[in-house]
């Protein structure tokens, strides 16, 4: 460990015949790689809803949408990730373009998509399939997979971590 960064050396001797040692840093390489995912998806995003007038918001609550009959604002909160007033006001607006029906009830009152709605999801869905496609494109189903478990085994072993810290379980 190094001024509390992880240092891991590689040798990459192998490599097509040359010689290079690569000092990684770990925590940068990390931190920094799901930052830039995450700034090119909302990127994705933006570009490929800007033609239907919506935001990044409304692509993520429409593919949420497409995939279950029904939620409830707090349902898409929780699967969006995203802050109440931006869901909320999502809601408002894709009801106001008829693609939601929605009784502003409250949180619990159920969001569904209309036909209008229904069409534009499916659009919205075979996007962001694309979009993985493009990501993914030359890895084998197997590392695909791999992939995805690594990603759900890191987020659940960081959020373990996160809620030992947080009730100060863990010590330096």
């Amino acid at each position: 460990m190094r001024n509390g960064f992880f240092v891991k050396v590689v040798d990459k001797s192998t490599n097509f015949g040359y010689t290079n040692y690569v000092m990684e840093n770990v925590f940068g390489t990390f931190t920094a790689s799901i930052l830039k995912i995450n700034r090119l998806i909302q990127k994705i995003k933006t570009c490929e809803m800007s033609g239907y007038g919506l935001k990044t918001v409304h692509a993520t609550c429409l593919y949420y949408l497409s995939q279950n009959q029904s939620l409830t604002l707090g349902e898409l909160i929780k699967l969006t990730f995203e802050d109440k007033a931006a869901v909320s006001r999502a809601v408002k607006l894709l009801k106001e373009k008829n693609v939601v029906s929605y009784d502003a009830d409250g949180y619990n009152s159920p969001v569904t998509l209309t036909e209008e709605g229904k069409r534009l999801a499916a659009a919205v869905t075979a996007k962001a399939e694309k979009a993985v496609r493009a990501a993914s494109c030359d890895f084998s189903d197997g590392e695909r997979n791999g992939f995805y478990n690594s990603l759900s085994s890191i987020e659940a072993k960081l959020e373990k971590y996160y809620e030992e810290i947080s009730k100060g379980e863990i010590n330096d």
